[in-house]
């Protein structure tokens, strides 16, 4: 059983997923069950006052919490990129305009 990216699920791997309710919620896998196509994983989800459990969920729709953070990393990388190059432009622009 993989996630959408390939990555194998394994028992304890901590995961985002939608709620029933459509809701972004991260929670930690304790079943699995490699019999079935849909339904195929049930999750453990923290909220304020206790936990809950996603019964019915597919693991091919969830992303594992380390690439998920991989991706913002990348995503915080090429932002920065972007905005060092901008103010570097209107800073040139800048010195343009006062000399």
């Amino acid at each position: 059983m993989h996630f959408k990216n390939g990555r194998e699920a394994k028992q304890g791997d901590h995961v985002i997923a939608k709620s029933y309710a459509g809701s972004i919620v991260g929670g930690v896998i304790y079943d699995l069950r490699p019999d079935g196509s849909k339904c195929n994983v049930t999750v453990s989800v923290l909220k304020p006052g206790g936990t809950y459990e996603l019964t019915c969920q597919d693991v091919g729709q969830m992303v594992h919490v380390e690439d998920a953070l991989g991706a913002l990393d990348a995503l915080a990388a090429s932002v920065t990129k972007v905005v060092t190059a901008a103010v570097g432009k209107l800073e040139a622009d800048a010195a343009k305009v006062t000399s």
